[in-house]
C-alpha cells in the first residue's frame, strides 16, 4: 500500500495539522514521511485522509496450487518470489485448513486436502500470461496435487475464494465458549520454508522487536516518537513501551 500513496494528511499529538507532500511528483530532497507514518501503526500521528493513486490492470489471474507438504508449497512461494515474477497476492493455507473448508462447504466446491498455495496476477496480458507461465515452471519443481490457473472473473472469485472463507470456517466449527486467538510472526525470507511468518512485530510479540532490530534502530525509533509525541499520546504501547519516555 505504500508505494501507492501520494499524500497523507496527519493530526500529530500537539493539534498541529500536516500534508506529507505538496503538488512536485517527484523529488529526492526530502525525507519519506509518507512511508514513516504508514509504518508508524499510529504511534506518530492520526492519519484522517490519504490520496492513493489508482491502477486499472488489463488482465488478472488467480492459481491455485496443492503440493505434499507445507515445506513445498513454501519453497514455492519463496521461489515465485526470489525469481521477481510481478504479484498482487500469495497466501498459503494449510491441510487442516482446507479440510475445515470442505466441511463448511460454503465455497461451492471440493478442494484438494493439503497444503496450497494460492496467486494473484495482474498487469498486461502479456505480463500476466507470462506470470503464469514462469509459475507453471518453477512449480514442476516440487511434488505437485493439484494446479489451477484462472483468467475468467467469475472462476477467479470461485478459486479464491478458500482463502476468503478459511477464516469464517474456523470460527463457524470452534465449540461453544471458545475463543479464536491469531498472531503474526517474521522470519529471514530464505526461512520462510521452515516457519511461515508475515507483517508487522504486533503487540504479542513486541518484547521480541530489539532481538529483531539491535539497540540502534530502537533508539532511533524511540528518538523519532518522542519528539513528534513526547507525551506519548499516540497509541501507547503500540510497538513498544514507553519506559524510558
Amino acid at each position: 500500500m505504500g508505494d501507492w500513496l501520494v499524500n497523507l494528511t496527519v493530526i500529530l499529538s500537539d493539534g498541529t495539522i500536516l500534508k506529507t507532500r505538496k503538488r512536485p511528483r517527484k523529488s529526492s530532497a526530502r525525507y519519506n514521511l509518507n512511508a514513516l507514518f504508514v509504518g508508524s501503526e499510529g504511534t506518530l500521528g492520526l492519519v484522517t485522509e490519504a490520496t492513493l493513486k489508482l491502477a486499472t490492470p488489463e488482465e488478472n489471474g488467480v492459481a491455485a496450487i496443492a503440493f505434499n507438504t507445507i515445506k513445498d508449497t513454501a519453497s514455492m512461494a519463496v521461489d515465485v518470489i526470489h525469481k521477481g515474477i510481478p504479484i498482487g497476492a500469495v497466501e498459503i493455507l494449510d491441510k487442516v485448513q482446507m479440510n475445515v473448508i470442505n466441511q463448511v462447504g460454503t465455497t461451492g466446491r471440493v478442494w484438494k486436502e493439503a497444503p496450497t498455495l494460492f496467486l494473484k496476477f495482474s498487469g498486461s496480458k502479456a505480463i500476466v500470461a507470462d506470470s503464469i507461465d514462469q509459475v507453471r515452471r518453477i512449480a514442476n519443481k516440487y511434488s505437485k496435487l493439484d494446479v489451477q490457473f484462472e483468467n475468467d472473473t467469475v472462476k477467479q472469485k470461485q478459486l479464491w475464494s478458500a482463502r476468503k472463507e478459511a477464516l469464517w470456517s474456523m470460527l463457524s466449527l470452534r465449540e461453544s465458549g471458545n475463543e479464536v486467538w491469531w498472531t503474526d510472526v517474521a522470519v529471514p525470507l530464505s526461512r520462510v520454508a521452515e516457519l511461515i511468518g508475515e507483517r508487522g512485530i504486533g503487540l504479542g510479540k513486541k518484547e521480541f522487536l530489539r532481538e529483531e532490530l539491535g539497540d540502534a534502530p530502537i533508539q532511533v525509533m524511540r528518538s523519532i516518537k518522542k519528539s513528534l509525541d513526547p507525551h506519548w499520546l499516540m497509541n501507547l504501547g503500540k510497538i513498544f513501551d514507553p519506559e524510558d519516555k
